[in-house]
């Protein structure tokens, strides 16, 4: 990471959810996670519809360090959950669990932007969370190209989904 031209950002578990998509973040944002929801994507709970049964998944987070949840962390946590009611552990009102809002107060302590699929449920919180909205491309260059059409199919020569030889 480059402190002068790159831009330290974080996420929530919404992001998590629908996936790492490099084209969804900025050309230069500097990723890094709340040890939370490294907690929380370590381990996934489940239904494995083909068999009918629970099931657990392990995952590991490799593209960067997870930030620890600290004391200054766990304040910012504290006054975060004051604006959020009734239930402590998940908030109905704003849609938001308690995962994400440690990630909001870690965005808030490091000043740094939070990349969320619903950037309204950290409206009215109390304190001010930075959000961009993890949806729209951002970095074009991050997108997988197409493949090359195939010349053989665009001349006639070989019917559209065919295997080519060799």
């Amino acid at each position: 990471m480059d402190p002068d031209a790159d831009t330290p950002v974080t996420f929530d578990t919404s992001v998590l959810v629908q996936g790492i998509d490099p084209a969804l973040f900025r050309p230069r944002d500097a990723l890094f996670i709340s040890a939370m929801l490294y907690l929380e994507q370590a381990v996934t709970l489940g239904i494995d519809v083909r068999r009918d049964q629970e099931s657990t998944g392990f995952g590991h987070w490799d593209l960067t360090a997870p930030v620890p949840v600290d004391h200054y962390v766990t304040r910012i946590y504290q006054q975060l959950m004051n604006g959020v009611s009734p239930n402590p552990m998940r908030d109905v009102a704003h849609g938001l669990h308690r995962t994400d809002l440690v990630c909001a107060a870690t965005a808030i302590l490091y000043d740094a932007p939070l990349y969320t699929t619903h950037p309204d449920s950290y409206q009215g919180l109390g304190m001010r969370v930075r959000t961009l909205t993890y949806g729209p491309v951002r970095n074009k260059a991050a997108l997988t190209p197409p493949p090359p059409p195939d010349p053989y199919v665009a001349l006639g020569l070989r019917p559209p989904g065919a295997t080519p030889p060799g």
